[in-house]
């Protein structure tokens, strides 16, 4: 998922962010949202890696358009940008959590799908991190993609933090696209008392 932030964005639907690669405007593939400050989009899955791509966005009748921004698309999906742990998509900001308990990530460049989020040990040496990747995703705080952990057999289920023991934890977030995985997002450090 490709976030644009701005003012006074012409964009409302997928058609009016469109990439271009040299050749006829491609609109995005999805949309997840559109509005005067923010439009974030899925790239089309034809674009060809490595070839010189702008994006732009434009209004329903093409009278009005942002400038074309250039974009590096390659094999490996960007680092995604974690924005907060949460009670729950709905919810307020947390700083500690008990295994188990219902929680919610958000971020930019995070997509609907295979978006993986990775709990470190924070001051032990050679602990495994702990990661979660059969996630629900929802508008969250801000209009971002906030996504939380549940079960195939069980969508929409917040099954909550995992196992975690005593101490604090790097909450990291990773994507995996098509060719590759993104490298970990910046980190939140949550408590386990």
């Amino acid at each position: 998922m490709l976030t644009i932030n701005g003012t006074n964005l012409p964009a409302t639907s997928l058609n009016e962010v469109v990439f271009n690669q040299g050749g006829p405007d491609i609109p995005a593939q999805y949309m997840w949202s559109g509005s005067p400050t923010r439009a974030i989009v899925r790239l089309p899955s034809t674009l060809a890696i490595g070839a010189l791509t702008t994006v732009r966005l434009k209004n329903p009748a093409d009278t009005v358009s942002t400038a074309a921004v250039p974009l590096n698309i390659t094999v490996t999906p960007g680092t995604p940008v974690l924005s907060g742990v949460w009670a729950s998509c709905a919810g307020g900001p947390i700083t500690s959590i008990i295994p188990g308990a219902p929680f919610a990530i958000s971020g930019q460049g995070i997509d609907t799908s295979n978006t993986t989020i990775v709990w470190t040990r924070i001051g032990v040496v050679g602990a495994p991190a702990l990661t979660q990747s059969f996630l629900s995703t929802t508008a969250g705080p801000g209009g971002e993609v906030c996504s939380y952990p549940t079960t195939p057999t069980a969508p929409g289920s917040n099954i909550g933090a995992p196992a975690l023991t005593s101490g604090n934890w790097l909450v990291t977030i990773r994507h995996q696209g098509i060719f590759g995985t993104s490298a970990d997002s910046n980190g939140i450090v949550i408590t386990v008392p």
